[in-house]
Protein backbone atom coordinates (compact mmCIF):
# COMPACT_ATOMS: atom_id res chain seq x y z
CA UNK A 1 0.00 0.00 0.00
CA UNK A 2 2.77 2.42 0.98
CA UNK A 3 4.79 1.51 -2.12
CA UNK A 4 1.87 2.25 -4.47
CA UNK A 5 1.36 5.57 -2.72
CA UNK A 6 5.02 6.49 -3.20
CA UNK A 7 4.90 5.42 -6.85
CA UNK A 8 1.75 7.45 -7.51
CA UNK A 9 3.31 10.48 -5.80
CA UNK A 10 6.49 10.00 -7.85
CA UNK A 11 4.53 9.82 -11.10
CA UNK A 12 2.60 12.95 -10.13
CA UNK A 13 5.65 14.91 -8.96
CA UNK A 14 7.95 13.96 -11.84
CA UNK A 15 6.45 16.47 -14.34
CA UNK A 16 5.87 19.07 -11.61
CA UNK A 17 9.34 19.34 -10.05
CA UNK A 18 11.16 20.58 -13.20
CA UNK A 19 8.47 23.25 -13.60
CA UNK A 20 9.02 24.43 -10.03
CA UNK A 21 12.80 24.48 -10.56
CA UNK A 22 12.40 26.51 -13.77
CA UNK A 23 10.02 28.91 -12.02
CA UNK A 24 12.51 29.37 -9.17
CA UNK A 25 15.46 29.80 -11.53
CA UNK A 26 13.54 32.18 -13.81
CA UNK A 27 12.17 34.27 -10.95
CA UNK A 28 15.42 34.43 -9.00
CA UNK A 29 16.96 37.95 -9.02
CA UNK A 30 20.47 36.53 -8.83
CA UNK A 31 20.94 33.38 -10.94
CA UNK A 32 22.89 30.54 -9.33
CA UNK A 33 25.71 28.70 -11.07
CA UNK A 34 24.13 26.23 -13.48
Amino acid sequence: LLWSTLVSWGCWLTPVIPTLWEAKAGGSPEPRSS
